[in-house]
């Protein structure tokens, strides 16, 4: 795989990029339908983002969770996510709420790496780790709790690694990626955590980037960790459970959180994540009928969290397994085409100079 290519596969954050071209062509564009065939090259299951947190406009993500189609029966009206308390934990214990100063800024810088690799009947394995991806966010709190509206601008987007990329194509990436500095984009905070009202701004360089968009919302889904409503100590375990659904298929999240430390008004918390799609259908025109898809996904995330301001650091590492079997639509007789892929993705949230810094870390996934 080249290695452009490779980042442009990488910068799309699916959770099954199935088959970059190694050698992609300038094409004119169409508007008529592609044809279906057994695993398109530019097929991606995003399960970063479900069809209920699309983003380009306020409108579309009113009152919507990020990456949650709706919100639960027992939950604050447009607000707060469901969580069900395993363990309440040691005494003393206590409410976990987030208390933003109006008009305080945050600095923080994300950053994304990415390995993917991909096996198929009668083909060689292949593998390829993505330049990682750095971006530079300010977040401003426009509001006090318990309901913050955040501004967040984007000062910056770049390879945070260029070693082995040929210079003009890293020019051509530093273009594409620079067009995004200066774009603000707004969400919405509960007391509890919960991270809502995700919008971009009706802009023509976001319509331009729409690929990349889903690194920001990883950016803010995991810039803040999530309590439940009651009180907890140390050792305590509460569970999320949410649907996703992303080009036909539907996906199960269950999120299990553990408060590991507190002190005063921080401390570390746990998150292990378990993403499943069963064996279905996808609904995709550019794929024949009965195409069939089964994923699977695990990670574990570390949060220091301090309630009056975004995560001072958040590290972790998620790990997604994908299933596909496609007919050839020319051979309908022929045994279903097979491919499995796993894409590894760890990503940390810091505050600037402060990454070295980290009283706990998730394993890194490499």
């Amino acid at each position: 795989m080249r290695t452009f290519a490779t980042l442009v596969c990488f910068l799309t954050l699916g959770s099954a990029v199935l088959g970059c071209k190694d050698d992609p062509k300038p094409a004119a564009k169409s508007t008529t339908p592609k044809k279906a065939e057994p695993v398109p090259q530019d097929f991606v299951i995003n399960d970063f983002l479900g069809d209920a947190a699309a983003v380009g406009t306020t409108a579309a993500n009113e009152g919507a969770a990020v990456g949650e189609a709706a919100a639960p029966s027992g939950s604050a009206p447009g607000m707060d996510r469901q969580m069900k308390v395993l363990e309440p934990g040691a005494e003393p214990r206590a409410p976990k709420r987030y208390s933003f100063t109006k008009g305080k800024t945050d600095l923080r810088v994300a950053t994304f790496r990415m390995g993917v690799s991909q096996e198929a009947p009668g083909q060689p394995p292949q593998m390829q780790n993505q330049p990682p991806l750095k971006v530079s966010l300010s977040f401003v709190a426009k509001d006090e709790a318990p309901r913050t509206r955040f501004m967040v601008k984007i000062a910056k987007v770049e390879l945070a690694e260029a070693k082995g990329i040929d210079p003009r194509e890293k020019a051509q990436v530093d273009g594409m990626l620079g067009k995004l500095t200066g774009i603000d984009v707004t969400f919405v905070a509960s007391a509890r955590g919960s991270v809502r009202e995700l919008a971009f701004p009706d802009d023509p360089r976001v319509q331009q980037a729409s690929e990349i968009l889903p690194v920001f919302q990883q950016a803010f889904e995991y810039g803040l960790a999530p309590f439940p409503e009651e009180a907890i100590g140390v050792g305590a375990r509460w569970e999320e459970s949410n649907e996703m659904k992303d080009q036909g298929v539907k996906a199960t999240v269950v999120t299990t959180f553990t408060l590991k430390e507190w002190a005063g008004d921080g401390g570390i918390v746990l998150a292990d994540v378990k993403r499943s799609a069963p064996k279905q259908q996808v609904n995709d025109q550019r794929m024949p009928p009965g195409t069939m898809l089964e994923l699977e996904g695990k990670g574990t995330f570390v949060f220091q969290v301090k309630l009056d301001r975004m995560s001072p650091r958040v590290e972790g590492d998620l790990t997604t397994t994908v299933k596909l079997e496609a007919r050839d639509p020319k051979a309908p007789m022929k045994p279903p085409q097979a491919m499995r892929q796993t894409i590894k993705m760890h990503q940390t949230l810091d505050m600037p100079g402060a990454g070295a810094a980290s009283p706990a870390a998730a394993p890194s996934a490499k």
